[in-house]
């Protein structure tokens, strides 16, 4: 028993062996390739013509080793011939097959050289083609390099479409375990059996009274054969009145030939007809269009010159030519404008700049001829800037060239020349000046770009950058090319009361926030003034709480008036700086009325120091703004006469100026007050119903409603009418005053001369 089992584990071990060495004596299967159909031509051709060239497709065999005696079916639409391949056969050639003729045939093409790769090799030097128009393509032994890539042209020439139109294909159909993939439907011509040309101009020239060459016309067969040779001439006419050709437009030169009519020649006659001369007529060898058939042709007609009568003629006219003749698709183009001697401006590109800073770029801009010498021969173009900028000059005392005031490109085929200013001129060095050198004498008037200038911006200007374009050579405009953020804007939080005479008195927190990033500039002191009369009772709180902006916390200072914060590192994302804790001091002689808070900026230009906000020494004396921080009040008021000015925000109460957040206005020749300014001056409690928008005051028994919107009010319950309606404004109830005051046995007052209302018992 165990002499059996030891004889069966035997035999299942051999067995064992036998299945894992199996592989090594199997062959293996051929590896899989796939070949690429390339259609590298794909011609529109007419379907009524006889031996068309249709398309051409590239074979590429990777791998070559694996495509040995393979073979691969080429089938055409059975319902075309192919009259040009002798005795139906498809011949394999080094070179390309003649395009016309009987050399124009279906042809197998491997050339050397192409794409670095290697022709292919067949089986035979040709193939049959059998009756349903397909043909067997076999390959030879590969070369001996494994691996390398073979490729192939079929040049499907000379084909007759027997009227067939629309889309013309091929398929590539290899026999059973072929090396070679299969591919169908693949696109060698479009056939039409209609003709099918356009007409075109590149560009439409400008010309004046003095008239001008208009731009090549360009006749192109989009199907060859397009062009009847029993159909000429060719007219151009004129259909704008007031135009006529001109008698060099008659030149024999004016005409060539391209595509398949490259090489004709020939005498072309024309002449002018039609009433006023509008009828061009162009006629050509009878030798030029016949027989090219087979690929597309192409027609030029050049310096074709037309004469103005500015009797007729408008300003503005397009001038159209309808063409036709030799069978093409009849069509008008507009081959010129007419323009008078003027010139334009024009936008190009923006900048962003800031306020208070130096050497900044300013936009592209473009000036405009509208027709050529416009801009007359050592006339000027100035070029303006508005008050708060200035172009840049190194040295006002230099005479050379200033890069900084900029430099010009003409973007078209003009030749004018201009002279750039050496420096500015003007009180504030706001205008450049260009003089023309050379005026433009070409077909088109001159477009013009200048660029590359650079501008100094006040602190205090912001807004959009525009030039002002003039001068003596006559091209007036302007032109926006930038946008000028501020430095930095400055804003209070509510407007608190102080005492006059009183110190270390607190106010609510200040925000500055810059307009753009590096708004405030590094390595210089942000300083901020007070009104005289005021000065900053302790060190406040200073932090960045938005942006990258760096300040030196460590070496804020205040020094009466000024607070100073250090910028020791600009930001690159606009930045917000919160001032808070802040408590000031108002001396016994500082005015009443309202507080402001400034940029700092220079006493004298004799001492200019640039700051954060401004380096621009020209602007010594500008700040970038201020704010209204607190308001100074005695230390006891009482109710009495009370005084509001139209357009102000700026009111009196007995005596002593106060400060509102809007501003009194008048419509329906009524005063309206804020709400909450006008409860004050008559001592009201107000109350606020957004439901029922109404507007409540009460003042010990009195009780006054006003609805928003209504003219309709009631004291106590009583309804009373009202010529106008309370209203809300910028997020603000305005009250009619006189309707409220009298409600509240007040008396209302008004001062025409002043545009002034006085409120008082």
């Amino acid at each position: 028993m165990l002499k059996r089992n030891k004889a069966v584990s035997i035999v299942m071990a051999i067995c064992l062996c036998l299945a894992m060495l199996a592989p090594v004596f199997v062959a293996p299967k051929s590896a899989e390739a796939s070949c690429t159909y390339e259609v590298v031509k794909a011609p529109t051709v007419n379907s009524s013509s006889s031996a068309q060239n249709l398309g051409v497709v590239k074979v590429t065999l990777p791998d070559t080793d694996l495509f040995a005696y393979n073979t691969v079916t080429v089938e055409l639409p059975s319902d075309i011939d192919l009259p040009n391949n002798t005795n139906g056969k498809v011949p394999v050639s080094g070179s390309v097959p003649s395009s016309s003729g009987s050399g124009a045939k279906v042809t197998i093409v491997a050339p050397g050289g192409d794409d670095g790769l290697v022709p292919a090799d067949f089986e035979s030097s040709s193939f049959d083609v059998d009756t349903n128009n397909s043909f067997d393509i076999t390959m030879n032994s590969p070369v001996t390099t494994t691996g390398s890539d073979k490729y192939f042209y079929i040049y499907f020439y000379g084909v007759d479409l027997n009227n067939t139109t629309g889309d013309i294909t091929v398929d590539f159909n290899p026999e059973p375990d072929s090396a070679f993939s299969s591919s169908s439907d693949l696109v060698i011509a479009k056939s039409t059996s209609e003709g099918s040309t356009t007409t075109s101009i590149k560009k439409v020239n400008n010309i004046t009274d003095a008239g001008g060459t208009i731009q090549p016309i360009t006749i192109q067969e989009n199907t060859a054969g397009s062009l009847d040779s029993t159909d000429g001439p060719f007219t151009f006419e004129i259909l704008t009145d007031g135009y006529s050709w001109d008698d060099s437009s008659t030149a024999a030169s004016n005409v060539t030939y391209g595509w398949s009519l490259a090489n004709k020649t020939g005498s072309v006659t024309a002449d002018i007809t039609g009433s006023d001369d509008q009828k061009l007529n162009i006629t050509l060898p009878k030798t030029v269009l016949n027989g090219d058939t087979d690929s597309a042709a192409k027609l030029t007609f050049n310096n074709l010159f037309i004469n103005v009568d500015d009797s007729k003629a408008k300003v503005g006219d397009e001038v159209q030519v309808k063409v036709s003749g030799y069978g093409i698709d009849k069509t008008t183009v507009v081959v010129a404008k007419y323009c008078d001697y003027t010139a334009t401006v024009e936008a190009g590109t923006t900048e962003t700049l800031i306020a208070g800073q130096m050497d900044q770029d300013i936009g592209d801009f473009y000036v405009e001829e509208g027709a050529s010498g416009s801009l007359a021969e050592n006339r000027s173009i100035t070029f303006t800037l508005p008050s708060g900028v200035e172009w840049v000059t190194d040295d006002e005392n230099d005479s050379s060239d200033n890069d900084n005031l900029g430099d010009y490109s003409v973007v078209n085929s003009s030749d004018i020349d201009l002279n750039a200013p050496s420096k500015a001129t003007g009180d504030n060095n706001e205008i450049a000046k260009w003089t023309v050198e050379t005026p433009s004498s070409s077909t088109n008037g001159a477009k013009i770009k200048f660029k590359d200038m650079k501008v100094c911006v006040s602190p205090a200007f912001s807004g959009t950058l525009t030039i002002t374009v003039a001068g003596s050579a006559g091209v007036e405009g302007t032109v926006d090319v930038g946008t000028v953020a501020p430095s930095a804007t400055i804003k209070a939080g509510d407007i608190t009361n102080v005492q006059l005479g009183k110190p270390n008195q607190k106010i609510n927190d200040i925000t500055i926030t810059e307009g753009a990033a590096g708004g405030l500039l590094e390595d210089n002191d942000l300083t901020l003034k007070l009104d005289d009369g005021y000065t900053w009772a302790a060190d406040p709180t200073v932090k960045v709480t938005t942006g990258d902006l760096d300040i030196d916390t460590a070496n804020i200072t205040t020094d009466d008036q000024v607070l100073t914060i250090p910028i020791t590192g600009d930001s690159n994302t606009a930045s917000t700086i919160v001032i808070s804790n802040i408590t000031l001091n108002a001396d016994r002689t500082a005015p009443e009325g309202p507080i402001s808070l400034q940029f700092g900026k220079s006493e004298s230009q004799s001492d200019f120091v640039a700051t954060a906000t401004n380096e621009v020494p020209e602007y010594w004396n500008k700040s970038p703004g201020k704010v209204t921080i607190a308001n100074c009040i005695t230390a006891a008021e009482t109710t009495g006469s009370n005084v509001f000015t139209v357009g102000s925000n700026v009111y009196e109460s007995n005596g002593a100026k106060k400060v509102m957040d809007v501003a009194p206005y008048i419509k329906s020749s009524r005063t309206y007050v804020p709400m909450r300014y006008l409860a004050e001056m008559v001592g009201a409690d107000v109350t606020w119903d957004q439901t029922a928008q109404t507007v409540t005051l009460t003042k010990g028994s009195i009780v006054a409603v006003f609805t928003i919107g209504s003219n309709s009010y009631t004291v106590n319950g009583t309804a009373q009418t009202a010529d106008v309606a309370p209203e809300i404004v910028s997020s603000r109830t305005f009250l009619p005053a006189r309707f409220v005051a009298e409600a509240f046995g007040y008396t209302v007052g008004w001062d025409q001369s002043t545009q002034t209302v006085v409120v008082s018992q």
